[in-house]
């Protein structure tokens, strides 16, 4: 463990944002609500950034921000986390996700939370599938899944289509004014819509969550033939896989499409341990394990 300085992994997320503590002695966890770029102003990002490293101090700063998709996002960050005078590294969340998943540099992960994506890293073959946010894709995120829930709803409110369960149960999340409250809704809000009618079995949400199992599991295969093939592991994360339908589905389109089976990332933030050790001499997989073990010991979702 010589060499080991403070690492601060960020995973900052539409929905959440987890940020841990690694030293050779000492582990913290802690989530706050979520940090994308493209959903909050940067006054507020950037107020978020001083007050972490104001509470941690010097250290080695693991950056992973979802919809981190241009140069202009880049560019954005880069000038933000300049101005703190920090050391760090910056990366797009997905790729966070995908070494705590694999736990080293190649794999292939998806993400099915408030937004979602397909990332596969083989040799020097990157491939990027489904990322295009909440207004144009996101084709098997929870957030699709709770529009679809929305619409059903607005539908149901217009006389346009009989009412369901789902009806009252949406009545009670938004009050007695949906009109009010519909065009208030947050991407994350609408997604957690998605995730808990998905959860308690509505009719409608399972169907809508069957249909985005089926992008996912589509968009992984297509993303795996772009980069030539992969015999590995397919990692997932994401508030969506915690419904039992959907994760069940896109498990069975892994099988149908002869792709090996991996595990649930619950923390993807503990990816950031790989980029900030693996040149250092220093047992990465063995680091980025005790941190997985320390948080499953401690926090429960």
């Amino acid at each position: 463990m010589n060499g080991l300085e403070r690492i601060v992994c960020i995973d900052g997320g539409a929905s959440k944002t987890e940020v841990y503590l690694h030293l050779p002695k000492k582990r913290f966890l802690k989530t706050y609500i979520g940090m994308n770029i493209h959903d909050s102003y940067v006054s507020h990002v950037e107020r978020f950034i001083d007050g972490i490293v104001n509470l941690f101090g010097e250290g080695l700063y693991v950056v992973g921000v979802a919809g981190l998709d241009t140069e202009r996002d880049i560019e954005t960050w880069r000038e933000m986390l300049d101005r703190h005078n920090i050391k760090y590294i910056l990366l797009h969340d997905v790729e966070m996700a995908l070494y705590a998943g694999s736990m080293t540099e190649e794999g292939a992960v998806v993400i099915a939370g408030t937004g979602s994506n397909v990332y596969v890293k083989k040799n020097d073959v990157e491939v990027k599938m489904g990322d295009w946010g909440y207004k144009y894709g996101d084709d098997f995120s929870a957030y699709r899944v709770g529009h679809r829930m929305i619409n059903l709803f607005l539908r149901m409110y217009d006389g346009r289509d009989d009412r369901t369960q789902l009806y009252e149960y949406i009545l009670d999340k938004v009050g007695n004014d949906p009109v009010e409250a519909i065009y208030t809704l947050t991407p994350y809000e609408v997604a957690a819509i998605g995730v808990e009618t998905c959860r308690l079995g509505f009719r409608e949400a399972v169907e809508a969550a069957r249909k985005a199992a089926f992008e996912a599991g589509y968009t992984v295969y297509k993303a795996l033939s772009k980069a030539g093939g992969y015999e590995g592991e397919v990692h997932y994360t994401g508030g969506l896989f915690k419904c039992g339908v959907f994760r069940r589905a896109f498990i069975r389109y892994l099988i149908y499409y002869g792709l090996n089976i991996g595990r649930y990332v619950e923390h993807p933030v503990i990816g950031g341990l790989f980029p900030a050790l693996k040149n250092k001499g220093i047992d990465y997989k063995r680091q980025m394990i005790e941190a997985e073990v320390f948080i499953k010991s401690v926090y429960r979702d």
